[in-house]
């Protein structure tokens, strides 16, 4: 059964590779970037055969996942720009002094380019990449290069562009497939809490780490079918069929949230009965059909979802040893019964496509889009995006300066491109990217300096490199550290080939990299973004989306007309935020300041707001609708005490190292009760500590 499963498990893990749309790009990717070059070798157009490239391979960067509309709008700012970066950095070619200034005013303007986007922000970063390069290889043709850069570019989009007009949702079926991946694997995590030889808090950061895990992949949902106008229309079928799809799947993932309870006083109760056994194997089917479902939607298959009699019965034993317990225990396992039978019935609807989706203006789910006010309101020094981009200014002029010290170096252009690529806003990211770079750089240096060593056909050196290429680009989004490790040997092999095999290659690549990294490590300190810094705000942010998000199930659950905010609007402001809140304690435990900020408060902010939330959630998902009097009661004394926390989260002590960490909360307790305790404590740990 073992052998079985884990054959299982690896053909789901070559499929979910082969038939994945990184693959699939990468090897797009790959023939777009190699064809021109070896076709303009081959007709012996050296600088031609550099520039489209080039021009193919930086550009095809800028080409994240989207609809044609966006798609196109990239293909023409990066065109574009990729043509003007090219030509003024070659007029800059008469003197260093001029270089160095263009390479810091060009630096500082496409860094700005963060606050109008991700896709913006990233094209901006590839025309800093795309500058560096084109001071590294000097080219003696201005005019000339910059075009067959940007034909280059504009022979990459088109073929992206064609594809995409072929299959217009494949990037929607990608994020479909990593969202119910996700969400399985955030089933996986909920089983643990049953399990009595789990660390309960272990439990529950890993679990909101997961949860963290699932609202990014449905933010790329939203920000891909959501803002397609093509697919939204009424008659689009596959449009509104997916829109289906991704409703079932949202709502499946509100159902699996709403399995919550003190898992603590749930294990002694039904300690040594074998339930937490059965619920625990339940959640782990769930889970491996969620995943085999997931995978469907690789393959664009569906998947018959046979109803397996080991789970029927499991399912049935659980509800015959409820009846043999007494009324609050009956209660509690009747109520997990019930939950994991409506998640199964969820999964089947996400495979069916039957759901009925009411009304929903899904504009309120897709950010606005960003405009020159975007860029005017970031014009002071308080802005993160400004004080990074001035850094990450002065750090291209000190690294180009830097890099003037090596007069007869090839490669010295190398620092340059480092601390673009390693440096970040925050700390924590750009020591992360340190380590990255440097273990997926030596590696790669190894492998490439072994090939080298070993292979002496140029055919095969070539095609060695072709593949590492497309490696590179296969884990360049994924894996940062497994792309570092492809591209250099990339680079090593195609470098010798071109200009003959020399240590100096492997020297330069080795001394530049570490100097490079050094550089952009130590200028973290300029103009620093940390986040221990601003956590007041974040947290009244977590809290502000704590309070709408109750209030917005309070007002609707009444039947209360003119609500402000529809509650599935008000879960997704929720989660946005305790995922900032999460993601800012991640990138303070990296920081220096870490030994004076008490953790454990954070991470006891973070639980308690993300158990308001899954109570929240499960409140909605009562089918009783009407609120009676005493459970009214509760929850408008839950909102006076979030409401309050909110508005003295500014007096908040990150570093009170006194704070008492609260008990938990009594599982007799109702929906409504249970989550007026848990704001008291909320309450008590923002304000008393």
């Amino acid at each position: 059964m073992r052998l079985v499963n884990k054959i299982g498990q690896i053909r789901s893990v070559l499929i979910e590779f082969f038939y994945g749309e990184y693959f699939k790009d990468a090897l797009r990717n790959t023939i777009c970037v190699v064809f021109p070059i070896a076709l303009f070798f081959l007709l012996g157009h050296k600088q031609a055969a550099i520039g489209t490239g080039l021009g193919a391979l930086v550009i095809s960067l800028t080409d994240l996942p989207g609809h044609k509309t966006a798609k196109l709008k990239s293909a023409i700012l990066s065109v574009s720009l990729f043509f003007i970066t090219t030509f003024i950095v070659g007029l800059s070619f008469s003197s260093q002094w001029l270089s160095a200034i263009c390479i810091f005013l060009l630096t500082f303007i496409f860094a700005m380019m963060s606050a109008f986007g991700t896709r913006e922000s990233v094209v901006g970063t590839m025309c800093i990449i795309l500058a560096v390069f084109v001071l590294g290889l000097h080219p003696g043709d201005n005019l000339f290069f910059s075009l067959m850069v940007m034909g280059g570019g504009a022979w990459y989009y088109t073929i992206s562009l064609i594809q995409t007009a072929i299959l217009p949702f494949r990037s929607t079926h990608q994020a479909i497939h990593e969202c119910l991946s996700a969400t399985a694997s955030f089933l996986l995590t909920k089983a643990k809490f049953y399990d009595p030889s789990t660390n309960l808090q272990e439990c529950y950061q890993e679990t909101i780490f997961q949860h963290q895990q699932v609202f990014e992949k449905q933010e790329l949902i939203r920000n891909l079918l959501l803002t397609d106008k093509h697919a939204m229309k009424p008659t689009n079928a596959k449009g509104r069929r997916l829109l289906s799809i991704v409703n079932s799947t949202f709502s499946l993932y509100e159902q699996v949230t709403a399995i919550h309870y003190n898992y603590d006083d749930l294990r002694k109760r039904f300690a040594g009965t074998g339930v937490l056994e059965t619920i625990i194997v339940l959640i782990e089917y769930l889970a491996s059909d969620l995943n085999k479902l997931s995978v469907s939607y690789l393959q664009r298959s569906k998947r018959s979802i046979i109803a397996d009699k080991k789970y029927a019965d499991l399912l049935n034993d659980l509800e015959i040893k409820a009846y043999s317990l007494n009324s609050t225990d009956q209660d509690t396992l009747l109520n997990i019964r019930l939950n994991l039978k409506k998640v199964s019935e969820y999964i089947h609807q996400v495979n069916e496509n039957d759901d009925q989706f009411d009304k929903i203006n899904f504009s309120e789910f897709v950010s606005a889009p960003a405009s020159v006010k975007s860029l005017l309101n970031h014009l002071t020094f308080s802005s993160p995006i400004l004080r990074f981009s001035l850094r990450l200014a002065v750090l291209c002029l000190a690294a180009c300066l830097i890099s003037y010290a090596f007069p007869n170096a090839k490669y010295s252009y190398w620092v340059l491109l480092t601390v673009v690529v390693i440096a970040k806003p925050r700390f924590s990211v750009s020591w992360n990217r340190n380590i990255q770079r440097l273990t997926g750089t030596f590696a790669g240096i190894v492998l490439g300096l072994a090939l080298l060593l070993l292979v002496k056909n140029t055919f095969i050196l070539l095609g060695l490199s072709a593949a590492f290429l497309m490696g590179f680009f296969t884990f360049n989004r994924p894996r940062y550290a497994i792309s570092v490790f492809f591209i250099t040997p990339c680079a090593l092999i195609a470098l010798s080939v071109l200009q003959g095999y020399s240590t100096e290659i492997l020297l330069e690549r080795s001394l530049f990299t570490i100097l490079g990294c050094a550089i952009a490590f130590a200028a973290a300190y300029i103009f620093p973004i940390w986040e221990s810094n601003s956590i007041k705000p974040v947290l009244g942010k977590l809290l502000t989306g704590n309070y709408q998000y109750l209030e917005s199930v309070i007002t609707s659950k009444s039947g209360l007309k003119g609500v402000e905010m529809s509650p599935k609007l008000a879960r997704k402001l929720a989660d946005n935020s305790l995922a900032r809140f999460s993601e800012a304690i991640q990138h303070i435990l990296q920081e220096p300041q870490v030994k004076h900020i008490n953790i454990q408060m954070l991470y006891e902010i973070q639980v308690i707001s993300y158990r308001i939330n899954a109570m929240t959630t499960a409140l909605i998902l009562n089918p009783v609708i009407p609120l009676v009097k005493k459970g009214a009661t509760d929850l408008k004394q839950a909102l006076d005490n979030i409401d309050f926390a909110a508005k003295n989260s500014s007096y908040f002590d990150p570093g009170n190292m006194n704070c008492v960490i609260s008990k938990d909360i009594d599982d007799t307790k109702n929906l409504a009760e249970t989550i007026t305790a848990l704001s008291f404590q909320l309450r008590a740990v923002v304000t008393n500590c």
